[in-house]
């Protein structure tokens, strides 16, 4: 275990994404959407920053869907925690195949879009001195988004496929329908996903 507070903070939010990847794959808990993922993955981060508290002067500390003003606006960061003088923020993706209600999601395209944006708005927190670092997470059971083709337009632009490397500055701008956002993003990545059970589990670090 770590003892540097940056490093033994990164620790409690790597193994506590271990610890979810391993209980949903094996069926602990159902998770249908974000909001469950973010339920289940905090708890048991509060847990694990708890225990790492290893000194009286140790504080850790946990928030969920904080505003936090940056740069040229503000933004709310799905998970935001502290362990003294440290901070993390955490950015949260879930893509299931069927809703709740059995009914087809489709519209992979803005969603893989959307893993880009949450990227770029760790990116902003970290330039403007707000966090330390940050994360990505994704979970799908989507085989669609992890080993489809994904050959032309909006599929192939905001592609978050097994393997697919980011350049940075490269600009992704191809329009979904109405909607036309840019998005550039400022470190190289490369999505390689894990599969366990019926899921695929993607960690993107921002540092």
């Amino acid at each position: 275990m770590p003892i540097e507070i940056k490093e033994r903070l990164k620790y409690i939010i790597e193994y506590s994404w271990e610890l979810f990847k391993l209980q949903s794959s094996h069926h602990k808990f159902s998770i249908y959407k974000e909001a469950s993922m973010q339920l289940h993955f905090s708890s048991l981060i509060k847990i694990l920053g708890e225990l790492m508290c290893i000194s009286p002067e140790d504080e850790f500390k946990i928030s969920l869907e904080k505003t936090i003003n940056y740069g040229d606006g503000k933004g709310e960061i799905d998970i935001f925690c502290e362990l003294n003088e440290e901070k993390v923020g955490i950015e949260l993706k879930c893509f299931r195949k069927l809703a709740s209600s059995g009914k087809p999601r489709g519209a992979q395209d803005i969603s893989m879009r959307g893993v880009f944006e949450d990227i770029g708005s760790i990116e902003k927190l970290i330039k403007d001195n707000k966090i330390s670092f940050g994360f990505a997470f994704v979970m799908t059971d989507d085989n669609t988004i992890v080993n489809g083709k994904h050959a032309i337009g909006a599929m192939k632009a905001y592609s978050i496929k097994e393997g697919r490397k980011y350049k940075k500055e490269e600009i992704l701008d191809v329009p979904i329908g109405k909607s036309k956002i840019k998005v550039g993003l400022d470190n190289d990545y490369e999505f390689n996903w894990d599969k366990k059970g019926d899921f695929y589990f993607l960690k993107e670090a921002i540092i």
